[in-house]
């Protein structure tokens, strides 16, 4: 944590603030919880046209197996054309940062450089309407989700292999292309058999026994 923010914190009274940016194509989402903050050249707005006001932050959620880090960010829209722009399925995948720091009340300015809490990628939106105002809840995750998504059916083709190697068609004629390939991961137990014994095997009826690690 930057020294000058830090000091501020560790004083008896301070005040917050919040900054999120969010990157939906050609628009840039500069928001804070109130009045206006300068960071790294951008203007960060208690409210943007088009856009709204930012509500709350999400507790972020801890990742473990089989998941990864999550963080939900509530705007407040101010109509219908601002919720379909920030629920658009095209925005998946848009950067997302969430810092942390403090206001220094004289100068409006920030004291020190705050801490970035998050950084990710728009996942999906969704909203809720009431009596007075849209709500659009975001939900953002890391690039480390990618690395979860079953992606077996990607490799060991030729179009896979033809992206790398445009034109090299080796993979129409493979053979064996049914048998299990272990690819990036250890073989399941007992997939793998050797054949042992005096000569003269004929290791051409143990297929398993040629198996390959990748």
């Amino acid at each position: 944590m930057d020294a000058a923010h830090e000091a501020a914190l560790r004083q008896a009274v301070h005040t917050p603030c919040v900054l999120v940016r969010i990157e939906l194509g050609e628009t840039l989402i500069c928001l804070t919880d109130g009045g206006f903050v300068v960071y790294a050249g951008e203007l960060y707005l208690e409210e943007q046209a088009g856009v709204g006001s930012l509500d709350t932050i999400g507790s972020l959620t801890e990742g473990g197996s089989g998941t990864t880090t999550r963080v939900e960010i509530t705007l407040n829209a101010p109509d219908d054309v601002a919720v379909a722009a920030l629920c658009s399925p095209a925005n998946q995948g848009c950067q997302v940062q969430w810092w942390e720091g403090a206001v220094d009340p004289a100068s409006g300015a920030l004291i020190g450089q705050p801490e970035l809490k998050f950084t990710g990628q728009f996942d999906t939106g969704r909203f809720t309407v009431s009596e007075s105002e849209w709500s659009v809840v975001i939900e953002c995750g890391t690039e480390g989700e990618l690395q979860l998504v079953p992606n077996t059916d990607w490799r060991m083709n030729t179009k896979c292999h033809q992206r790398a190697w445009p034109g090299e068609l080796g993979f129409d004629n493979v053979t064996w292309v049914t048998k299990p390939k272990y690819w990036r991961r250890s073989a399941p137990a007992g997939a793998i058999q050797s054949v042992s014994g005096g000569g003269g095997v004929d290791l051409s009826r143990a297929p398993y026994a040629q198996q390959q690690q990748v």
